[in-house]
């Protein structure tokens, strides 16, 4: 681990040697302050002049302070940027994992990996390096300066003192480090935890769960709090024996000094007395360095895991103008995810043998019941995962050879349940363009049928749309989500359930729009509701995740299949929920 964050901060490892020299500096002032006033002394007792001492003693001084400000200036910058390349490298690691990889990964687990787990990294840059070198260093030297010119019995006695400090830090240390791993995982859970319950607050008021709610919480806080119990009692203990050795190191030097005189018994103790914080701060990062190698491991996790569709080191050339699609023999299954309890949910088998094309400038319509297969056709579409088996072209392009930027830039998505971010209108149609104008922007909205609703909104474009969209009805959503995928003007368009949440008279207005955007275009409609594509060039009969039948809507009526049996269905069902109106 240690090796893995130093190859993450190489970058700005340069002033990190500055910050250990001046550390060093720091250190060896510290230890030449007391042995210069523990000589003062003696001299003084002497009749000796103290004058100069305490000059000495100022200089001293002031280079420690000096050495101190530019070790903690420089570590911590070291620090702070090595951070800042955790985040953005666990972005661009955690970008080419989407969705496929995050949509399996519990979204406060990750949030608190990116923010908790990364701040505690901070530990090893800026309080472990240095002082683990210092504390070989610094003691290294004193000590081989007090055997050679004041006391080698003093230097012995420290040595065996500093010896003892360093293996009273590493006690504890396999136990120490599984509870640590424990105690981020349990936050982790934590923080999902809250997550789920505030965003869910609507179900928890609903169904009366707060008790539940809170009992989970409680639970989840017992578990963390049992094992920051183990961390507490091997750090206490480290801390008691170290602080015993930190008192009886200086006076067993003195003592083994005393034969040589007073004077330099008084030098050898304040000489290791000077030295021994050095060797204490071993004990003193060892306490936070296991959670700092328990968050590391959780973030290497994230950011070593292969991307669910690697982009390819040779990207074939983008196909330009109208494109096909076409699905050749494809086999997929969903990869195991994490279920939430430490395991992993088995992989979910999903199309089987799925082989169709949809011609540049022609709508293909997606049927079949829930969990038939439809909506993965549309996320293999977009490369949003890889086919297990056979493969999906664009243009007549493997989609796997295609750049991710290339392939975004020809494939627009909306999907079922669409996110829109905190802000205004006009900020989430600008992710697809940044660059559109506003009569770009409201041409694409005209195009999704939101002219109106705009017009009744006294700011516009402008109107806020809360934290997920909340400010916005459903079908409002989803014709925002339909208006940027249109702005951007893509080849090739996926519309998964796009009108699952309106009303008749607004899907009808949205259905005439969409016959003109789809002009040109290769569309794949996922639809649920089989009235809104009654005028589809082709619809695919999903189920099971093979294809059981494929035609127009009078072909596929008058074959009296699969198809006829769902319309049928959805007929009677439609017609009884009138009758209860």
């Amino acid at each position: 681990m240690t090796r893995w964050l130093l190859n993450v901060a190489r970058p700005v490892l340069a002033p990190l040697s500055i910050s250990i020299l001046m550390r060093t500096v720091a250190l060896v002032c510290g230890v030449a302050l007391l042995v210069v006033a523990a000589g003062g002394i003696a001299t003084a007792l002497d009749g000796g002049a103290i004058a100069p001492v305490l000059w000495t003693l100022v200089a001293i001084a002031l280079v420690k302070a000096f050495a101190r400000y530019l070790e903690q200036y420089a570590g911590h910058y070291v620090a702070f940027k090595a951070l800042a390349l955790l985040r953005v490298m666990m972005f661009a690691r955690l970008e080419p994992q989407a969705p496929a990889a995050v949509e399996g990964r519990r979204t406060g687990d990750l949030l608190s990996r990116a923010t908790r787990d990364v701040d505690r990294v901070e530990v090893f840059f800026a309080h472990t390096i240095g002082p683990a070198l210092t504390a070989v260093l610094v003691p290294a030297g004193v000590g081989a300066w007090l055997a050679l010119a004041v006391s080698p019995a003093a230097a012995g006695v420290a040595a065996a003192g500093w010896l003892l400090m360093l293996c009273v830090a590493s006690l504890g240390a396999r136990a120490s480090v599984a509870a640590s791993a424990g105690l981020r995982e349990r936050r982790g859970a934590l923080a999902q935890h809250v997550t789920d319950t505030i965003q869910g607050v609507s179900e928890v008021v609903a169904f009366s769960a707060e008790e539940r709610r809170l009992a989970g919480l409680d639970a989840i806080g017992r578990e963390a709090a049992a094992l920051q119990a183990t961390r507490a009692r091997w750090a206490s203990t480290r801390r008691g024996l170290t602080q015993t050795l930190v008192v009886a190191t200086p006076m067993l030097a003195l003592a083994a000094a005393l034969p040589l005189g007073w004077e330099t018994a008084v030098v050898a103790a304040a000489a290791v007395l000077g030295a021994t914080p050095a060797v204490v701060a071993v004990e003193e990062f060892a306490a936070e360095l296991d959670q700092a190698y328990a968050a590391a491991g959780r973030l290497r996790e994230v950011m070593d895991a292969a991307p669910a569709t690697p982009e390819p080191l040779v990207p074939a050339a983008a196909p330009r103008g109208e494109l096909d699609v076409a699905l050749t023999d494809v086999v997929f299954s969903y990869p195991a995810v994490d279920a939430g309890d430490g395991r992993d949910a088995p992989a979910r088998p999903a199309l089987d043998g799925v082989t169709m094309t949809i011609p540049a400038g022609t709508t293909t319509a997606l049927v079949g019941v829930s969990g038939a297969g439809k909506s993965t056709i549309g996320a293999l579409i977009a490369r949003f995962h890889d086919p297990g088996e056979g493969s999906v072209t664009l243009g007549g392009v493997d989609a796997r050879d295609l750049a991710d930027a290339d392939l975004r830039r020809l494939v627009s998505v909306v999907p079922q349940r669409p996110y829109l971010f905190a802000g205004s209108i006009r900020d989430n149609l600008l992710l697809a363009r940044p660059e559109a104008t506003d009569g770009e922007l409201l041409a694409a909205c005209a195009d999704a049928a939101l002219t109106d609703t705009l017009a009744r909104m006294p700011q516009g474009l402008d109107t806020p749309v809360g934290e997920h969209g909340t400010q916005l009805s459903g079908g409002e959503r989803q014709r925002v989500a339909i208006a940027r995928a249109l702005l951007r003007d893509a080849p090739v368009l996926v519309l998964d359930e796009i009108t699952s949440q309106l009303d008749a008279a607004t899907e009808a207005g949205l259905g005439e729009a969409m016959r003109t955007v789809r002009r040109g275009r290769a569309v794949a409609v996922i639809a649920h509701r089989l009235t809104s594509i009654v005028d589809a060039d082709q619809i695919v009969v999903v189920d099971a995740g093979r294809i059981v039948e494929r035609g127009t809507h009078r072909e596929l009526l008058a074959a009296d299949g699969a198809y006829a049996r769902l319309w049928a269905r959805q007929a009677a069902a439609e017609d009884a929920a009138g009758a209860r109106r």
